[in-house]
């Protein structure tokens, strides 16, 4: 029978629960509704649920880093929803999300439930079970945990999986040898790791550290003794020192691991084998990480382990802002005397465990947090960088407000973490029984001497017999006895309430540190778990001494329990309160990015980085306009339909999209099946204004895809002007400590929003360089290859200084730069003797232009070819001088250093009113420079006239660029091989305009050339990139020697299927055209644009410029 009675109240409270649980599907209704596609993260969890849910078991999107068991869950319960009632036939994110809610509404309840029982020892049959199910509740609307209850997140079934091991091994231990419940245990245990890998942290050493201490407890005496020397000895014999938490100092603390560790010395085997089925966990997941070469899954190599100690300090504030209301009224009974504490909320704390914490406590905590901030604190750039997510907010105002904030915020760090700790101990037990004195009984009174007694009396009393002898009193309990016995019954009463000890503290310390300093971010998601294990282990909450007599009726028995209780109430109403004003913020409070118009960014709890957030189609495959791409901390995604067809791949691999259309070259087109075509080099830009129905974006690059991958452990930047709020905002979030290779980017843009939107750009990468595997230095080679790039990138890195640029030099010297396919172009501030020429050293500007086009093979050579043509497309043209001696003579030699035959030249130099109709009108103008208003500099336009060119063309071009209006800061030099311009013999992108100050000036008298400014580029032509390329696209080539060409490409990266078939070559290599061919020449009456002159007619957005 139950030891109490049946509460109506506490029933009714009880049963009430449940339909509180109803917000959760309320809430993913409610997402359903305003976000109904796949957001953030979401688009990439579901895309792999639906390819396990179409049985494609081998798929697996390589960015992924954690265990699948999340998409087999939903897979398991959307077959079984399938098998009954017939749907859901393809999986949309509502199902999948359906799956998640089923896991925080039905299941995590019901084993919070079972677990917090078990840890309480209380049936949940009980009135006192209404109570539990109010911790349950107040649990399941935790505010992380429920925001992502909606959503198709890995959290709640980490969370899941990990309490119903929990369960399993407090089953097994609390009985006798029971074989099966430890082997369900361990495969649970094994299971959580299939949801998240820093669950080992939680089954293996949080419960078998638990397990342990409960081992050595019923192998041990209790430690009477409490100096630091008696409980080291005591634990050679067997003592275990353990402390509640309520009666702990810090130094308890120390003594309890001291004892722990010595006295499992003692019970080496008995603590071995309680910690087996533990082991076993370990060595599974051990067995995972030396398979999988790793911890994660995706990106192993660019996923190593860091050390971010401040993720202890941030944790204690991350407490004490959910559960204030559970430490409120307790650390007002600390902190107060008894005097000023109201009758409610007195709770009869003792003397010992008032005030605040203790000098030496602070003495030793606090010089260890502040050298944690001081030498440790790690403000990862993105986190300031992406305002979605409130630790951004936490991060930039609060402790990027003054540099001694940080370490003021120490004292905060300190008290909380004092707070939370001393929780454990906020618990009460009734009043242990007191010694009382019985009253002794009065001795009859003796006859005063000379009485007369009546003779009668005397005679009866001589014919009776003696009374026997009273049998001796027992010996009062000595006071010291009866104290101990006090003691005793106190421990048990705490015991039996599950209060928690020092050991505990220590065992959940240790499994919360590991879990956390690994992770460079601070995420409000991975403090999740150490809460709710937090949660489930604090003490019942304290009784008001008022309220502790026994109830004369049921109304004062249930005052008695709501005033008990009222904590659990004012958190059930502080949750609700945060998650609907998070939930509203997150439905109707979107924003849009300034350099992402159109798209809505919502505010979530956890970082989540992508500015380019478009997901990808909901359906149960991908084509090849929407490749997979999915992560499990940031959300990566794929462009959009309307920005290319592709995301743009890993370097070292081909393009997909470019896979595709040579794919489809070949199918269409008989005389090209024994061609390789090969992508583009280089890419162009997305502009973000064009019309998004056509194809003007095929196959472009924005910087995110640049900057966004998750693979980057450090990035340089060489640039002119930059938006360091822009730049930052292109980043991932969650980029790792730890790299094994490098890449290399050159492009023509400002890292500002207005070059990467509507303006002309391009962008050349290297493939991935690895990690050498030789000690020795690499040979030069000839030119283009690898040994002899590196040794010009380090050339130039080089010349800014070592105090610059030295540690990176050292980083980039250890890298193979083999695979890499272009020569290196650049100019620094420096004088260089002409005559003084060593192959072994770097030459800038038009002298090393010049070394490295003689050893370049041009088709003109030998071969019958038409004249060749160069153009060189600029976006500034600085002061050249009065006559076109330094352009003629220095420049186009330079050029051509090497031709029989004169090429032709040209400048494609924009005009106003192709500025005037650009996207931006004139706001385009002001990155475009050629200043006409002084006399010399007329007299420079007069002999530059002949070579200017339209950039915008003809508009019935067939060879349309699709560039028109997106006005050029990009910079490219091209050798045509002929007048048709369908072949090229070289091509370079470089960051150089035309100007002596970028190339170098003539030589002057002491045979010495003078460069002025910073500038780098790539040359590529076609023999170099075909050779080993591994983007062909290839069929069997036999007989015959293998010929190369390179062929101009337009709003494609990849050759047209027509172009290349008329080639006489075995390869054919596309390269991305930025401008319209053929070449438009300016009228007498086109001038070319000036961004110091005035301009009275209104742009196409109705704008004029003053200049």
């Amino acid at each position: 029978m139950n030891a109490q009675p049946k509460s109506g109240v506490a029933l009714a409270a009880r049963y009430a629960i449940p339909f509180v649980l109803l917000l959760i599907p309320l809430w993913m209704a409610k997402i359903n509704t305003v976000v109904p596609e796949p957001y953030l993260d979401e688009a990439f969890h579901v895309p792999q649920a639906q390819a396990y849910w179409a049985h494609k078991w081998t798929h697996w999107d390589p960015k992924i880093t954690t265990p699948p068991g999340l998409y087999l869950w939903s897979y398991v319960l959307c077959a079984v929803a399938l098998f009954l009632r017939g749907s859901p036939t393809e999986l949309t994110p509502d199902a999948l999300r359906a799956t998640n809610v089923a896991a925080t509404a039905v299941a995590l309840p019901l084993r919070l439930q079972t677990l917090l029982d078990r840890l309480r020892r209380t049936r949940n049959t009980r009135p006192s079970g209404a109570w539990l199910s109010h911790t349950v509740l107040n649990i399941c609307l935790f505010p992380p945990l429920f925001f992502f209850s909606g959503l198709y997140y890995t959290d709640i079934l980490a969370l899941l999986v990990v309490i119903e091991a929990y369960n399993w091994d407090l089953k097994r231990s609390q009985g006798a040898f029971a074989p099966l419940q430890t082997l369900v245990f361990i495969v649970l245990g094994l299971v959580a790791l299939a949801f998240r890998q820093t669950n080992i942290f939680w089954v293996a050493i949080f419960l078998g550290g638990l397990q342990v201490v409960r081992r050595l407890r019923l192998s041990s005496k209790r430690c009477e003794s409490s100096g630091f020397a008696d409980v080291a000895k005591a634990g050679w014999m067997n003592e275990l020192y353990d402390p509640f938490v309520s009666e702990a100092t810090i130094a308890d603390y120390f003594k309890t691991a001291v004892s722990l560790v010595l006295v499992a010395v003692n019970n080496l085997g008995s603590v071995v084998s309680s910690a087996v089925p533990y082991l076993i966990i370990l060595a599974g997941f051990g067995g995972f990480v030396l398979w999988n070469d790793g911890v994660v899954l995706g990106h192993k190599e660019f996923h190593t382990a860091g050390l971010h100690l401040p993720q202890m300090l941030y944790i204690w504030p991350y407490f004490v802002f959910f559960s204030w209301p559970l430490l409120l009224s307790p650390v007002v009974n600390l902190v107060l005397p008894k005097s000023l504490l109201p009758k409610f909320l007195d709770f009869g704390f003792p003397k010992k465990q008032k005030g605040f914490p203790k000098l030496l406590t602070a003495l030793v905590v606090l010089p260890v947090m502040l050298a944690v901030v001081h030498f440790n604190t790690i403000v990862h750039p993105f986190t300031l960088a992406d305002n979605r997510h409130y630790v951004f907010y936490v991060f930039r105002i609060l402790l990027r407000t003054h540099p001694a904030v940080k370490y003021a915020a120490v004292v905060v760090y300190f008290l909380c973490a004092w707070m939370v700790i001393s929780a454990f101990g906020f618990s009460t037990v009734p009043a242990v029984p007191q010694l009382m004195r019985v009253p002794q009984t009065q001795p009859v009174p003796v006859p005063q001497e000379g009485q007369k007694l009546d003779q009668k009396k005397v005679e009866r009393r001589k014919t009776k017999k003696a009374a026997p002898k009273p049998e001796p009193k027992p010996e009062p309990i000595p006071f010291e006895s009866f104290a101990r016995l006090q003691e005793h019954i106190a421990q048990r009463q705490k015991q039996h309430q599950g209060a928690p000890q020092v050991s505990f503290v220590l065992v959940w310390l240790a499994a919360t540190t590991l879990s956390l300093i690994t992770a460079p971010l601070v995420e409000p998601r991975y403090f999740i778990i150490p809460w709710v294990m937090w949660r489930l282990h604090l003490p019942p909450q304290p009784t008001p001494v008022v309220h502790r007599q026994r109830a004369r009726d049921a109304a004062e028995e249930l005052n008695a329990k709501v005033a008990t209780n009222m904590a659990l109430f004012l958190e059930t109403y502080w949750f609700l309160v945060i998650n609907a004003v998070t939930g509203y913020i997150f439905l109707y409070c979107g924003f849009e990015w300034p350099q992402e118009p159109g798209r809505v960014q919502r505010f979530m709890w956890t970082k989540l980085s992508n500015s380019d957030s478009n997901p990808p189609s909901s359906g149960t495959h991908s084509d090849n306009n929407h490749p997979i791409l999915a992560s499990l901390h940031r959300s990566i995604t794929p462009p959009s339909l309307s920005r290319a067809t592709a995301p743009p791949p890993h370097p070292t691999s081909p393009r997909p999209q470019a896979q595709h259309q040579a794919n489809s070259n070949h199918k269409n087109t008989k005389n090209n099946e024994k061609k390789k075509t090969v992508p583009s080099p280089i890419q162009l830009t997305h502009i973000r204004d064009l019309p998004q129905t056509t194809t003007h974006n095929l196959s472009t690059i924005q910087l995110h895809d640049l900057l966004g991958s998750p693979l980057i452990r450090e990035c340089w930047q060489f640039n002119y002007l930059f938006d360091v709020d822009f730049l930052m905002s292109q980043f991932d979030e969650d980029v790792r400590q730890g790299t094994e290779g490098s890449i290399i980017v050159i492009h023509t843009a400002n890292m500002i929003p207005g070059d990467w939107t509507n303006m002309t750009q391009a962008v050349w990468r290297s493939p991935l360089l690895p990690l050498s595997t030789s000690t020795s230095s690499q040979p030069h080679g000839e030119m283009g290859p690898g040994g002899k790039f590196k040794r010009d990138f380090l050339s130039y890195l080089r010349a800014y200084g070592p105090s610059k640029t030295g540690k990176l030099v050292e980083q980039l010297e250890k890298y193979d730069f083999g695979a890499v396919r272009a020569a290196l172009v650049a100019s620094v501030p420096s004088k260089l003797k002409v005559g003084e020429y060593d192959e072994r050293k770097t030459r800038w500007g038009w002298l090393g232009l010049r070394d490295v086009l003689r050893s370049v093979p041009v088709a003109s050579e030998g071969k019958g070819e038409g004249r060749p043509h160069i153009v060189t497309q600029i976006s500034s043209v600085a002061t050249l001088g009065q006559t076109p001696k330094w352009l003629q003579e220095t420049f186009f030699t330079s050029l051509a250093p090497k031709d029989e035959t004169k090429p032709n030249y040209s400048i494609i130099f924009p005009t106003p009113d192709e500025i005037r109709r650009s996207l931006n009108g004139y706001a385009s103008g002001g990155s475009i420079h050629m200043k006409l208003q002084s006399a010399a500099q007329q007299k420079q336009l007069q002999y530059l006239r002949p070579y200017l060119c339209r950039w915008a063309g003809e508009e019935s071009t067939d060879r349309d660029a699709g560039r028109r209006r997106a006005a050029p800061h990009i910079k490219t030099y091209i050798r045509y091989a002929n007048e048709e311009m369908d072949r090229i013999d070289w091509a370079m992108v470089t960051s150089a305009n035309l100007s002596t100050q970028a190339w170098g000036a003539a030589v002057n008298a002491n045979g010495e050339v003078r460069g002025c400014s910073w500038e780098i580029g790539v040359v590529v032509w076609p023999d170099l990139l075909g050779a080993g390329n591994e983007g062909a696209q290839d069929e069997d080539v036999k007989g015959g020697e293998k010929s190369t060409v390179m062929a101009p490409c337009f709003r494609t990266d990849m050759p047209d299927a027509a172009a290349a078939a008329a080639v006489d070559a075995d390869t054919v290599i596309g390269f991305r055209m930025p401008y319209d061919l053929p070449l438009t020449r300016y009228t007498a009456d086109d001038t070319p644009w000036c961004a110091t002159a005035s301009h009275s007619e209104p742009d196409w957005l109705g704008q004029t410029w003053e200049g």
